[in-house]
């Protein structure tokens, strides 16, 4: 049985068919409990005060949550297993996920470092591309909104999600930003409509976390993380090899460049050599990327300290004064000691962490855990009142001007036969503008056809091919071509990549704009 604290009064024994039990944590605007269902299991009751029942935009927000949960598939998630969204109050009831969140294992345990990281990278961005195939856009990934359950990470906290078509802004009518400071994408702050590369963003936000025990963006007041969020480089000095590629891609200022989250989970399970087939579709790739994620050993029980004694010198800093209620946990840069327990949370024997090497400890039932209520003093979500700047329609994959009348739409069912597999050869510059340099370089590529989509390799940068325009012969196809460059020479990016199959070989040309002037050629063989 999942510890809790007593009912108080005037709380309720029951809700629908669902047993209340005891109390989880409670916020500002809301409360979650630990219940029963008919058949014993235990679950997690949302629900919000009976003050807010008149506040529309909370119970907006709150039917949204339900409401995108359920769109999700139940791997990476938090399921909803019932709801009102018309009962005083309303509530929804979930699963009860049994593990902490990264933030409280990594202030704990220390930073995730070798194979855990990569497998905590797996988890997160399968869970990011399944949230994304829902048509989902989370808008407020982060260490508190990952929980490490026992067959993989969980992405829970929907409170703020917006569909991918709803072109919203993360700017309100009233010019305040919604989100967690030092997860916020550049195109959060200047009032941008929504795309997936907002969590993309916040994803290489949370790998640093991860990495290192600090965001990326840290620091002591809001004005300073966000001039660090729109201006400043992130230290990735703690991250390597392709770890640290992705995650500089990711957190690349310009939204367009980004890869998007199954590219992410491609490139990171060729890391671990787990890529899926040619012919494997997304499905095979979320399988795939389930399995690599389900082997993170378990994090040991997070054990909460003893209450503090009265400080005689100065208290910790009160949080800006624009920082304002929202339905989660404070971001981690916002504390500079250890963060405060969870209310769901309960002590426990601390072993080593499993990805020191010392074996998969039993993460006692007690010390299960669900998604925070809202909080009174929150620091997050954030709404921070700045001017809303005009909006740009920014989207991930714009399709592609259709050229000379040679492309058609992308072909729904996959690349035509023959272009999948892994490819070979080298380019040679007809311009400097390709790859920063005349000099001939050698090209990688690999192409997934269900997928349609692809990784490409070059010497100094390496990157994703999307958005396919299929000839209407079949034996050509132009690619938006996102690189990351590593090397003193800079790769054109986005640029476009056409390729036109020749047997076992085919050509390969790369431009500025689909159709373009060539500033590089090149013969590949296929592997």
């Amino acid at each position: 049985m999942p510890d809790a604290a007593p009912l108080e009064p005037g709380d309720p024994a029951a809700l629908g068919q669902y047993r209340v039990v005891g109390r989880l944590g409670e916020g500002g605007q809301g409360a979650v409990f630990l219940g029963r269902s008919p058949s014993g299991d235990p679950v997690a009751i949302k629900l919000l005060h009976e003050q807010m029942n008149s506040d529309s935009s909370a119970r907006t927000r709150f039917a949204r949550e339900a409401q995108a949960a359920q769109k999700v598939s139940a791997f990476c998630t938090a399921r909803v297993l019932d709801y009102d969204l018309n009962g005083r109050p309303p509530y929804i009831i979930s699963e009860f996920i049994d593990g902490p969140p990264l933030y409280d294992v990594v202030l704990q345990e220390g930073p995730f470092e070798g194979a855990a990281l990569e497998r905590l990278a797996i988890g997160t961005a399968t869970a990011l591309a399944a949230i994304h195939e829902a048509g989902i856009v989370h808008r407020d990934f982060k260490p508190n909104n990952v929980l490490l359950a026992s067959d993989g990470p969980r992405v829970v906290d929907f409170g703020i999600a917006r569909s991918v078509n709803s072109e919203q802004s993360s700017v309100t009518a009233t010019g305040m930003v919604v989100g967690t400071p030092g997860y916020l994408a550049p195109e959060q702050l200047t009032g941008e409509p929504l795309t997936p590369a907002v969590d993309i963003f916040a994803w290489g936000a949370t790998m640093v976390f991860a990495a290192t025990g600090r965001s990326p963006f840290e620091a002591e007041t809001l004005p300073i993380i966000i001039n660090r969020i729109l201006n400043e480089e992130p230290d990735l000095s703690r991250l390597h090899g392709t770890m640290r590629e992705l995650v500089a891609s990711a957190l690349d200022k310009n939204p367009r460049r980004r890869p998007a989250a199954h590219q992410l989970l491609l490139r990171l399970l060729g890391q671990v050599g787990a890529a899926p087939g040619p012919a494997a579709d997304r499905n095979d790739l979320l399988d795939k990327g389930t399995q690599i994620a389900a082997q993170l050993p378990p994090p040991p029980p997070i054990v909460t300290p003893p209450p503090a004694m009265p400080s005689m010198g100065p208290g910790p800093s009160t949080p800006p004064p624009m920082m304002h209620p929202g339905p989660s946990t404070p971001p981690p840069m916002m504390h500079p000691g250890p963060a405060t327990p969870n209310p769901m949370m309960r002590p426990g024997p601390q072993t080593p962490p499993p990805w020191q090497g010392q074996g998969r400890p039993t993460y006692p039932q007690g010390g299960g855990y669900v998604p925070p209520p809202p909080r009174k003093k929150s620091n997050a979500p954030l709404f921070v009142g700045i001017g809303c700047v005009a909006a740009l329609l920014l989207v991930i994959g714009v399709p592609i001007a259709i050229g000379a009348g040679l492309m058609h739409k992308v072909n729904t069912s996959g690349l035509p036969s023959g272009f999948d597999g892994s490819w070979a050869g080298n380019a040679t510059p007809t311009s400097n503008l390709a790859f920063g340099t005349s000099k001939s370089h050698e090209v990688d590529l690999s192409l997934y056809r269900l997928i349609k989509s692809g990784n490409v390799r070059y010497e100094t940068c390496s990157g994703s091919l999307d958005n396919p325009q299929v000839s209407d012969d079949d034996k050509q196809v132009t690619f938006q071509q996102t690189l990351t460059s590593y090397g003193t020479d800079q790769c054109l990016s986005p640029s476009y990549v056409t390729l036109t199959l020749n047997g076992s070989s085919m050509t390969w040309r790369m431009s500025q704009t689909a159709g373009g002037a060539p500033l590089a050629t090149g013969t590949l063989t296929k592997q």
